[in-house]
């Protein structure tokens, strides 16, 4: 009868714990050689993010500018609207009124911080301070979008037919600039004085005060978004910078 083989058991045991040993170690290289990815990549996004919050900036004051000279303006002319006492019109009063409808269209942008905000990205940045702006600054400039849409809505609708009638204009009363650096739409083009402005009457009308009135509430929505936007993406510049002290 052959006699059993001694199996080396110790000799096996060494080598498939080296083994194991050799897959958690290449596991390991794997994940840590991954975290050093991500953890570039979102540093990368935050730079990326930090450019694209200081270039909404420079445009959510450029709007903001414009509003606030442009409800001024359109105080003046309730003001004038409101004169019972004057006759006649002032002149150049269609461009006063036209100056009202000149707004600029926002021109921010959301494609870093729609990449910082995804749920693998966002869970790795330190401060949850810092992850709640984020988040809410992204829903800040879709309400941005959504009310410049409303006010868009209201010109186009609403506005510009009311204000076609009452001052006699045509369509080419109007335009839309294309100028990039202006980005404004709904200015009401200064036109030949029409037969209106030999009487007021028509002008200062409940009809023309209610469609300036409803006019400012829906310039203020959209002002007071903006503003709002504004205000997140300065706490986020502030808190990106310490997040990205250890980062550069």
């Amino acid at each position: 009868m052959a006699e059993s083989q001694v199996i080396p058991w110790k000799r096996i045991a060494v080598e498939a714990a080296a083994i194991v040993g050799s897959i958690l170690l290449a596991f390991a290289i794997d994940a840590w050689w991954d975290a050093r990815n991500d953890y570039n990549a979102l540093s990368e996004n935050l730079l990326a993010l930090e450019q694209e919050i200081l270039q909404n900036l420079s445009d959510f004051d450029k709007v903001l500018g414009t509003a606030d000279r442009n409800l001024k303006d359109l105080d003046e002319v309730f003001q004038i609207i409101a004169d019972r006492d004057r006759p006649d019109l002032p002149a150049g009063f269609v461009r006063d009124v036209g100056q009202v409808y000149y707004y600029l269209v926002t021109d921010v942008s959301d494609s870093a911080l729609g990449v910082v905000v995804r749920p693998n990205n966002l869970q790795r940045i330190k401060r949850i301070e810092l992850r709640h702006h984020l988040v809410h600054s992204y829903e800040a400039l879709a309400d941005v979008a959504k009310y410049e849409r409303r006010l868009e809505n209201e010109f186009t609708d609403r506005q510009q037919p009311a204000l076609a009638r009452i001052f006699l204009l045509d369509e080419a009363s109007w335009y839309v600039d294309d100028e990039p650096e202006l980005q404004h739409y709904g200015l009401l083009h200064p036109v030949p004085e029409s037969p209106f402005i030999s009487t007021s009457k028509a002008v200062k009308s409940k009809e023309l005060w209610n469609l300036l009135y409803v006019w400012r509430g829906v310039y203020l929505d959209f002002a007071k978004h903006v503003l709002l936007a504004k205000e997140d993406h300065l706490l986020i510049l502030n808190l990106l910078e310490k997040e990205l002290e250890g980062r550069r």
